[in-house]
C-alpha cells in the first residue's frame, strides 16, 4: 500500500522501494544464497508488477476503456 500511494504520489517506480525493502527482508530471514539476494529481489517486484498491471488491464477492459481494435 505505502509503495502504491508513494508511486501515485510522486510517480516514482515501485521498484525503487520494494527492491531494498525486499533485499533487507531476505537477508533479515538468512536467505542460503545471499549472493542471489538482489536477483531474488528484482524477480520479486517485477513478478508483482505483472499481476497488478493484469488486473489494472482487466478493470479498464471491464470500463470499456480499452480500445480493442488498436
Amino acid at each position: 500500500c505505502v509503495v502504491g500511494f508513494l508511486a501515485g504520489l510522486l510517480g516514482i517506480g515501485g521498484g525503487l522501494i520494494i527492491v531494498p525493502v525486499l533485499s533487507t527482508l531476505l537477508l533479515s530471514f538468512d536467505v542460503k544464497s545471499s549472493s542471489h539476494v538482489l536477483v531474488i529481489a528484482i524477480a520479486t517486484s517485477l513478478a508483482s508488477f505483472l499481476f497488478t498491471s493484469t488486473s489494472s488491464a482487466l478493470a479498464h477492459h471491464k470500463n470499456v476503456n480499452v480500445p480493442l481494435k488498436i
